[in-house]
């Protein structure tokens, strides 16, 4: 079995809540589907994104999957994170296991499907209040069209 990565964070009644990264390696495995999403940064940057993900409670309401940006520099300009034969990718998305909600797996992701609205929710007119994304960047991210 593969191992867990822990990271934690306190809720409002200062309660930890604690969430599970579990590597999946589908989504570095380049003889795939090429429609498939790839990764293409290290699996110590996609650890740092779901940390940020987890600290600053970037999870859908909706659904329980969290989303991040890969913020490297001190600017905080997000880069690119991922790719499939047709489409670079500069968000990540974070799926919690079926039968675990605090275990979660990753991959990047750019379509509309994965960043709509009704899953997507406030987290990116957070990241637009916090100066990460332009609101231009935010509205091409929820029509899947951010490159």
């Amino acid at each position: 079995m593969e191992k867990l990565h822990e990271f934690a964070r306190y809720d409002e009644n200062n309660i930890r809540i604690s969430y599970y990264y579990n590597f999946n390696y589908r989504a570095h495995n380049e003889n795939q589907n090429n429609d498939k999403s790839q990764w293409i940064i290290s699996n110590e940057e996609i650890l740092s994104i779901f940390g940020k993900t987890v600290e600053e409670n970037w999870f859908s309401e909706n659904n329980a999957h969290g989303y991040g940006l890969y913020l490297p520099t001190e600017n905080q300009k997000f880069r690119q994170i991922g790719r499939n034969e047709q489409t670079k990718f500069f968000v990540a998305r974070f799926i919690p296991d079926i039968n675990d909600k605090f275990e979660y797996h990753g991959h990047p992701c750019g379509k509309q499907k994965d960043i709509s609205k009704q899953n997507f929710g406030n987290i990116g007119l957070t990241w637009v209040q916090k100066g990460y994304i332009s609101p231009t960047q935010l509205n091409r991210l929820n029509r899947g069209q951010l490159k």
